[in-house]
């Protein structure tokens, strides 16, 4: 029987499976539906669904009628349509860090790895973000540094997915990516909550306790039936660089699964331009200088030139602040100089960053 979401009840069955722009279903055939469900549903904005005529403790399901029904009906109609209008990434992205908040709480109580709850909320979020790649590059803005373990965690698995859709994976594999992405620091949840709350930097031992947690999410992952192999090695050697100077393995590249390679450059990128209760955010220009020199040989190299080229996209017309304080626009990007573009000030004065190397952008402004 079909019904309006408005109408469900707490208990209800899904007779059939949920679909919205991909081939992957956001809700399964024989979920029992409960609040959260109802409100991930209410997110993507489904308006109605075929469920069972009877609900999971064996009664029926209730009838509606009448003139209540047509009423509350146009009272939900109004609250949706206002609702859609303010329906955006960052609602989405929002709505989605709340249930990873919950996510990571059950396992450090100790739950395991449920990959069809993640699935639910997950997927669609993804799909939203590819469907405009400048929500991924910018979800910097979205995040804080006291909630950064879990905004970092969907941020990575955000630009793993954009990363794999550019490179040509196909769409399960892009979803695979994502998955490595998104469970690489659920081996978090396994560390001491001492050492995760704290503010301050960490002492050597409590890096060291904290440099296992790739081993960590490897174990919560590796009887997960629905994960790939890739996406599980993904969390395993997300720290892992191709000069062999990465941990916990110190594997080199040709032994790195392309998952692995992909989430790697995605987490350090991440990180640098996410604040951090110990340290400042880094502009996505800065962060990429690092990579291209700093770190150059640690990540690879047709992965980087991805992430700069797609960077590159949307970045001209961007107000930036340099590092002297003073503000300005991006005129122009050179393919081969893409973190020293040239910019005017607000003085109308036109400067070529290659020109001044003391010079550098702090921020992207909003």
């Amino acid at each position: 029987m079909k019904v309006e979401l408005y109408q469900i009840q707490e208990g209800s069955i899904a007779a059939e499976d949920v679909f919205l722009q991909s081939q992957y279903p956001l809700l399964l055939k024989d979920t029992v539906i409960d609040e959260n469900i109802l409100s991930i549903l209410k997110m993507f904005m489904v308006k109605e669904l075929e469920i069972e005529s009877y609900l999971v403790s064996g009664e029926p399901v209730r009838s509606t009628s009448g003139a209540s029904t047509k009423e509350n009906k146009q009272i939900r109609e109004t609250e949706e349509s206002s609702k859609a209008a303010d329906f955006s990434f960052s609602k989405a992205y929002e709505a989605a860090l709340s249930e990873y908040q919950n996510l990571f709480a059950g396992w450090q109580a100790g739950a395991r790895i449920d990959i069809s709850k993640v699935r639910q909320f997950l997927i669609p979020l993804i799909d939203l973000g590819l469907a405009n790649n400048e929500d991924i590059l910018k979800m910097h803005f979205l995040s804080n540094s006291e909630d950064y373990i879990y905004h970092h965690s969907l941020s990575v698995a955000l630009l793993s997915s954009l990363l794999a859709k550019k490179l040509d994976y196909q769409q399960g594999d892009i979803y695979q990516v994502a998955f490595g992405g998104f469970f690489a620091d659920c081996g978090m949840a396994r560390i001491p909550s001492s050492i995760l709350s704290k503010k301050a930097a960490l002492t050597e031992q409590e890096y060291k306790e904290v440099k296992q947690h790739p081993v960590l999410s490897y174990k919560m992952l590796k009887d997960v039936p629905a994960l790939q192999e890739g996406a599980k090695l993904a969390a395993l050697q997300h720290h892992e660089k191709m000069d062999g100077s990465g941990y916990p393995l110190g594997i080199k590249g040709q032994k790195l699964h392309p998952f692995s390679k992909i989430v790697a450059l995605s987490d350090s990128f991440q990180a640098m331009v996410s604040a951090r209760s110990y340290r400042r955010k880094e502009s996505p220009f800065k962060a990429l200088e690092e990579i291209l020199h700093a770190e150059f040989g640690r990540y690879d190299l047709t992965a980087v030139n991805m992430l700069k080229k797609e960077l590159m996209k949307i970045s001209t017309g961007s107000r930036v602040m340099l590092s002297d304080g003073s503000k300005a626009e991006i005129v122009f990007i050179e393919e081969n100089l893409p973190t020293r573009p040239i910019i005017k000030l607000e003085s109308e004065s036109i400067i070529h960053l290659k020109d001044k190397p003391e010079l550098y952008i702090e921020a992207i402004l909003k």
